[in-house]
Formats: structure tokens, sequence, C-alpha cells
């Protein structure tokens, strides 16, 4: 892991957009956990540390607001 590196919780219901960001930000060297709802989005960073939640607005279950 490179010094700038970050964990990141992504959050995005749409499996396209979820695949072309996750890929981009490895890309960057960050480690990424994708999640496809707000609800788990929610869980995870309960029971985890992360240092960018990086959420969509719109998603069914509970949304990015």
């Amino acid at each position: 892991m490179n010094p700038t590196s970050r964990h990141i919780l992504l959050a995005d219901d749409n499996p396209v957009n979820r695949k072309v960001l996750q890929h981009m930000l490895g890309r960057l060297g960050h480690t990424v956990e994708p999640v496809t709802t707000g609800k788990e989005a929610f869980e995870k960073a309960s029971s985890s540390s992360y240092d960018l939640i990086f959420m969509d607005m719109m998603m069914p279950v509970m949304d990015g607001l």
C-alpha cells in the first residue's frame, strides 16, 4: 500500500458504476470495498474505519443523504 492510498467504502446500486469507480480508484492505489445499498454502507461504516465513504445519493432502501 502506498503512503497516499486510502481505504474507501463505495456505495452504489448500479453495477456498471461500481465496477468503473472501483477500477479507477484501485488504479490510483486505493483499497475499495463496494456495497450495493445505503443500509449496507451504514452497517459497514458502523463496524469498520474508512478514510472516505463515496455514496450514490439515489439508492433503494436507504439513500446517500
